[in-house]
């Protein structure tokens, strides 16, 4: 068959991965990231319109996911706000930790304390926290699985 002006070849495919990709992230990497963004997404939204018009629909859409895969890491609203309180306290445990790593001397130790409590107590974590926390109790009986974990901040991590 004579070449035909008309007929491009297509480049052959190199069975190897161009040189400076970046490799493939493991389905480990994926969910966590993936909760993340939805852990990031309910926080955000509980902190700017607070729990009662928090609508767990709209975490999805904010994260930039389907609502699928929201409910495949989170099936109940539940699980979600469980999950979001937990992360919203990691989240200030390691800003606490930062700050105690950076004390020099033990006399800057009482200073960084007090400071991290007030950083602490008027954070968006906590505000979000707190917010979750009073508006699930009801009355005199509080939800057990709403409960927040003790905080380990700068007094524990500079005592390891």
């Amino acid at each position: 068959m004579a070449n035909r002006p008309d007929r491009v070849l297509a480049p052959l495919k190199s069975a190897r991965r161009p040189l400076g990709t970046a490799r493939r992230r493991t389905q480990a990497e994926r969910t966590e990231e993936t909760r993340t963004r939805i852990l990031k997404a309910a926080s955000e939204l509980i902190r700017r319109r607070g729990y009662a018009r928090f609508r767990t629909a709209d975490v999805a859409a904010e994260a930039g996911l389907s609502r699928g895969a929201q409910l495949h890491h989170f099936p109940t609203k539940d699980s979600l706000v469980v999950a979001t309180l937990e992360y919203v306290f990691e989240q200030a445990q390691v800003l606490s930790r930062r700050r105690a790593a950076a004390v020099n001397r033990p006399r800057d130790l009482i200073e960084a304390v007090i400071e991290d409590a007030r950083e602490f107590f008027f954070s968006e974590h906590f505000m979000v926290a707190i917010d979750i926390v009073l508006s699930t109790s009801t009355g005199r009986h509080r939800r057990p699985d709403l409960k927040p974990r003790p905080r380990h901040g700068t007094a524990h991590a500079v005592g390891q």
